[in-house]
């Protein structure tokens, strides 16, 4: 049946070489018959073994109450079948797993950040782009990265260990580059001097922040 539904579909007729053929091949579904002997443990194995990607594991048996369901889906199934196995029912629950990875793979809409504005400066986070008094400013990217970062935290103070890490994405200790240097280039193509208040702040021994709102 469920070749006849366009999948390709392999049958082991036991546990070793159902093993063998999940490892060495990507397999979507398995279907597992608890009735084999050791299929317990061989469940254990398939989701210690596989997990990029894992496959949807359904366990089929004579299940004869609810718990027994619950004990076999914290052991790792992803869905319980019983027996008599209804095909129906093993094809409706992969088309349902399915229809659910695509709408995951969906590409999700682009967020609507609001540009940031302050006395004449203008961030775009969307556009990546940056004006002051309507003069188009051309910053790095770690230089945009900083300038957002901090506009996006106005009155908040943040160590030049905290920018460093969200704006690189890596651990202060190992910095390569400086923080300083980039907000100092920063304050140079902004036509801000060290002293200006009115957008980057210096808090001396404590980071830096975007001036507060008034």
């Amino acid at each position: 049946m469920l070749t006849n539904h366009g999948f390709t579909v392999t049958t082991a007729q036991n546990l070793q070489t159902a093993f063998e053929y999940l490892n060495s091949h990507i397999s979507a579904f398995l279907v597992l018959d608890l009735d084999l002997e050791g299929a317990i443990p061989f469940l254990g194995k398939v989701i210690d073994t596989f997990y990029d990607p894992p496959p949807y594991i359904l366990a089929v048996d004579f299940f004869p109450c609810s718990q027994s369901q619950a004990d076999i889906l914290n052991l790792g199934a992803d869905a319980c079948l019983e027996k008599p196995l209804d095909l129906e029912e093993v094809l409706a629950v992969i088309n349902a797993v399915i229809r659910r990875a695509e709408r995951l793979a969906r590409p999700k809409p682009l967020c609507t950040t609001p540009p940031i504005e302050h006395k004449g400066l203008f961030i775009d986070p969307l556009r990546r782009h940056v004006s002051m008094n309507g003069q188009s400013i051309s910053l790095t990217v770690k230089e945009f990265d900083i300038l957002y970062l901090l506009a996006s935290y106005r009155g908040i103070v943040l160590s030049k260990a905290q920018i460093y890490d969200q704006v690189w994405n890596e651990d202060y200790q190992f910095a390569t580059t400086s923080v300083s240097d980039h907000i100092s280039s920063l304050r140079k193509k902004l036509g801000l001097s060290a002293r200006d208040n009115h957008y980057i702040q210096t808090v001396h021994g404590a980071g830096y922040r975007f001036a507060p709102p008034e």
